[in-house]
């Protein structure tokens, strides 16, 4: 014993003055993809996408035992594009990005950032390119919802 203390006993969570271990919540994998397989998990993993994409779709895991609240911020070229708010559960969570009527996305960099707690927290971000191609238009539509 040391000071009183039996190493064999665990110490007590949540007693006075100390306080109890919070939940931990993560994101530890995030990336984007050229689709999704029938069972859901992302298909064709690719940081860069030739100039005929229509979507482009964002995957993440989200570890820790509770869902939450996020938010789902697109950049392109520096400018916010778009955001999203869902609930994320624990797991595999699928999001994407296209334009109206399946015309290509706009060439340029993007910018993908997933925050959390009322937007004062970022969890994850990812980056990916659209080379230049034919037939593009500006204008990009968000996913309606993201699917678990």
């Amino acid at each position: 014993m040391l000071g009183g203390c039996d190493r064999r006993t665990p110490a007590p969570t949540g007693a006075v003055g100390i306080p109890a271990p919070r939940a931990v919540i993560r994101i530890s994998q995030i990336g984007t993809c050229q689709g999704l397989s029938p069972d859901g998990q992302p298909s064709g993993v690719a940081s860069s996408f030739p100039g005929n994409t229509e979507r482009v779709y964002l995957f993440f895991r989200l570890e820790g035992s509770t869902s939450l609240v996020i938010e789902i911020r697109w950049f392109l070229d520096g400018e916010l594009i778009g955001n999203q708010e869902q609930i994320a559960p624990p797991g595999l969570t699928t999001t994407w990005v296209g334009k109206e009527g399946d015309a290509p996305l706009p060439a340029g960099s993007y910018r993908v950032e997933v925050w959390a707690f009322d937007g004062q927290i970022l969890m994850a971000d990812t980056c990916f390119v659209i080379l230049p191609g034919s037939g593009e238009t500006p204008g990009v539509s968000l996913s309606p919802s993201m699917a678990p």
